[in-house]
């Protein structure tokens, strides 16, 4: 190699080097964000899946890093930024497990999108014949100013219980599976917050139209009645009179 094809390589690795190292820099002094954190539970596979993501304000300028808590026992498949609809664009991150107040939280940057997301299983679900159960157990492990909680099921399961009750009926987000939505909580860093869930994996039966047709006529009849028997007793009233 001549001494200049020698130069010009060790200036390509020196550039590098400097490449990399500026963004290190900067992302180590880059500042951590606290924002809401929504836990989504997802029973699938006979295994609980726990979704928790924050989003910070549009006009957070980035990078920041990110802490979102971590289920006790909980294996994490995935970390990253949600970029947008389709998940092929989403941009997987780094993370570390660190430490927290009752619990471990996972650690990572945003760089490009303003949501970061973690995928976790939770545990496996308890099998009672066609019934399904489960428990999530959450530990705030950062301070977050709320948490919410959904449970995600599918549009066929009947007979659910969720536990704390879900606000109203459940949204259909049009991939057929039904979202139930809790409360929302403000919990101090190391508080917990319990979640249980079962459901039967069988749908309910279909209600007879029939069936309706005939209640809904025995109803309209006994209106009918009790009616034809105040207008009777009115008439013998004024008879009497």
């Amino acid at each position: 190699m001549s001494a200049r094809r020698g130069l010009t390589a060790l200036a390509i690795s020196l550039l590098a080097a400097i490449s990399i190292a500026v963004p290190a820099v900067a992302f180590a002094a880059a500042p951590t964000v606290g924002a809401p954190v929504e836990v989504q539970i997802w029973p699938q596979d006979g295994q609980t899946i726990v979704i928790s993501s924050v989003e910070l304000p549009a006009s957070t300028k980035l990078p920041v890093i990110v802490r979102i808590p971590v289920v006790p026992g909980a294996k994490v498949e995935w970390a990253g930024e949600i970029v947008g609809t389709d998940a092929s664009s989403d941009i997987a991150r780094d993370y570390k497990l660190v430490d927290g107040v009752g619990g471990q939280y996972a650690e990572f940057y945003l760089t490009t999108s303003h949501r970061g997301q973690l995928d976790t299983v939770a545990s496996t679900m308890t099998v009672s014949g066609t019934t399904l159960s489960s428990e999530v157990n959450w530990v705030q492990s950062i301070a977050s100013p709320s948490t919410t909680f959904s449970v995600r099921l599918p549009a066929t399961a009947s007979e659910v219980s969720i536990k704390p009750a879900p606000e109203g009926e459940p949204a259909d987000n049009g991939q057929g599976e039904l979202l139930y939505s809790l409360p929302s909580k403000t919990l101090a860093a190391g508080e917990k917050a319990l979640v249980t869930l079962s459901y039967n994996t069988v749908p309910a039966p279909a209600s007879d139209p029939a069936s309706k047709s005939a209640n809904t006529i025995a109803i309209v009849l006994g209106v009918a009645l009790v009616v034809a028997i105040v207008v009777l007793v009115v008439a013998m009233r004024r008879r009497a009179s």
